[in-house]
């Protein structure tokens, strides 16, 4: 559901050419030739996930009004929770349904990794060259670069049994970060599911 006021600055107010600022989930500003309106809406959540049946890659938006999830490749459905606040903030997959999910960055490891080596062997280099300055300022502006990605970039919930992601999710109660001992847990009973099959 969507809550709109609108100002016309003119004697038109049919709209030409809209652009649109997103300010997070839940305000929008759309402006156009002689309309502008701001928008309250709720929130919306992502999910990424492979189908349980096809194994296709799947993008789904989830509001507090949608019922079920649906492979665009094959006939596979699975109906969300009842609770709509659960559609936001899932506390089990809506995939697979496991109970167990950890909370991540949305950020590639291994650009972080990339970052990481390369700041790593540059700071060599310049050691190397009798540079410490240099050296010490290109670890210090990866350290610090690296907290600044920490800081702004999202959080993504991850189901530890199917890696379904969940972006954009209402950030409301608490998820645990990454937990070694469950992940090792989920991988022995794949390899068990495997084996059986």
């Amino acid at each position: 559901m969507r809550h709109k006021l609108f100002f016309v600055l003119g004697p038109l107010s049919f709209v030409l050419c809209p652009w649109s600022f997103d300010f997070g989930h839940s305000f929008v500003i759309r402006i156009s030739s002689f309309v502008i309106s701001f928008e309250l809406i709720r929130f919306v959540m992502h999910v990424n996930y492979s189908c349980p049946s096809c194994q296709q890659a799947n993008r789904a938006v989830v509001s507090e009004e949608t019922e079920q999830l649906q492979c665009s490749a094959c006939n596979w459905t699975r109906p969300l929770p009842a609770d709509k606040e659960q559609r936001t903030h899932p506390q089990t997959c809506f995939v697979c349904g496991c109970r167990d999910l950890w909370r991540r960055k949305n950020f590639p490891q291994q650009l972080g990794v990339a970052i990481a080596v390369l700041a790593a062997v540059l700071s060599t280099i310049a050691w190397a060259k009798h540079e410490p300055l240099w050296a010490f300022g290109i670890l210090m502006g990866s350290a610090a670069l690296d907290m600044l990605l920490f800081t702004f970039m999202p959080d993504v919930l991850v189901c530890y049994r199917c890696g379904a992601r969940y972006l954009k999710f209402n950030p409301a109660g608490e998820t645990p970060h990454f937990n070694l001992e469950m992940a090792e847990k989920h991988r022995q009973e794949k390899i068990r599911l495997k084996q059986s099959s």
